[in-house]
C-alpha cells in the first residue's frame, strides 16, 4: 500500500443542521427509522460485537456504552443513525453525518453538499446474493432523494477489503488515503451521476 496522501484541510465549514431522512420506501423496498438508543442498545451491541463489524471499533463496548454513543450521535447537529428495514426485517445500520461539522472535515477540502455515511449490514443466517449492493444503492438513493447532497463521502478502514469492493460497485471513487485518529482510511466520493450510473449497471446485470 502506498504512503498516505496528506490532503489539505478544509478552509471553511458549512454551518447547517443535518436534514432528517424520510421513512419513504426506496425503489428496492428499503425503509428507514431513526435509531432509539435506549430501546435499540441490545441489538446494536449484538451487531457491533460480531466479527464482520470489527472495523466500527465498538467490539469491546458494553450495551450501556453503545447506548451513550448513539445518544450522543442522535443529539448532535451533524449526525443521525437509522435502522434500515426491508419487508419489515432489519437490513442495515446507517450513520449519516455532515463532514463539514465532523472531525473528518479537518482532513480534506469539504465541499458544499458533502454528506458522509457509515453502514453495517444486519447479521443473517444465510447470506443472499446481491443484498449488500442493493442495500448500499438504497442508502444512496434515499440520501440523494431526501437531501441536497452533491456527493456522498466514505472513509473506510484501508483493511476493509469487502467494503472497498462494494463501494466501487455502488459508484464511489477513491481519491487518496487519510490518517485519522482511529484508523488509516481510504477517502472516497460518489456523486449523484456516479450513483445513477452504478444503479443502471446493477439493474442491467440483475433485471
Amino acid at each position: 500500500m502506498n504512503s498516505p496522501i496528506l490532503l489539505p484541510p478544509s478552509s471553511r465549514e458549512v454551518l447547517v443542521r443535518i436534514p432528517a431522512l424520510s421513512s419513504h420506501v426506496s425503489a428496492d423496498g428499503f425503509s428507514l427509522r431513526p435509531i432509539q438508543p435506549e430501546a435499540d442498545a441490545d441489538w446494536l451491541h449484538d451487531w457491533l460485537h460480531r466479527d464482520y463489524a470489527r472495523f466500527w471499533g465498538l467490539g469491546q463496548a458494553s450495551p450501556d456504552e453503545i447506548r451513550k454513543v448513539y445518544q450522543t450521535l442522535q443529539d448532535s447537529d451533524h449526525s443521525r443513525a437509522y435502522l434500515g428495514r426491508r419487508d419489515g426485517r432489519p437490513a442495515f445500520l446507517l450513520e449519516h453525518y455532515l463532514p463539514s461539522l465532523s472531525a473528518l472535515g479537518g482532513h480534506y477540502p469539504v465541499r458544499t453538499g458533502d454528506h458522509g455515511i457509515h453502514f453495517a449490514l444486519a447479521p443473517v443466517q444465510k447470506p443472499r446474493h446481491g443484498f449488500s449492493i442493493e442495500a448500499l444503492l438504497a442508502i444512496l438513493e434515499i440520501i440523494f432523494r431526501d437531501t441536497h447532497a452533491r456527493r456522498v463521502v466514505v472513509e473506510p478502514d484501508i483493511r476493509n477489503l469487502k467494503i472497498h469492493i462494494l463501494n466501487f460497485r455502488a459508484g464511489f471513487r477513491y481519491v487518496g488515503l487519510l490518517k485519522l485518529a482511529d484508523k488509516n482510511a481510504c477517502l472516497g466520493f460518489c456523486s449523484r451521476r456516479q450513483f445513477q450510473a452504478a444503479r443502471q449497471r446493477h439493474q442491467e446485470a440483475c433485471p
